[in-house]
């Protein structure tokens, strides 16, 4: 079975990307693969902003992490 075709580009770096919640258009997927990734801290979501590659999400959840641990210490 093949991929599904890229439906959008991520917000940060331009890559196509297949987003689930946007499906074929007029029908969502039945999950998008971010749902299978730690959820992105509410300080680093920016209204608007889109949807995120896999590399350009998982960089955001890091960055949000790094800085939320360095507040706490």
């Amino acid at each position: 079975m093949s991929e599904p075709p890229a439906n959008t580009v991520c917000a940060i770096c331009g890559a196509e990307l297949r987003c689930g919640a946007i499906g074929n258009g007029t029908q969502p997927d039945a999950t998008c693969w971010c749902m299978t990734e730690a959820n992105l801290p509410a300080s680093a979501r920016h209204p608007g902003q889109g949807c995120r590659c896999q590399r350009c999400l998982r960089e955001a959840i890091a960055q949000a992490r790094a800085a939320s641990e360095s507040n706490e210490h």
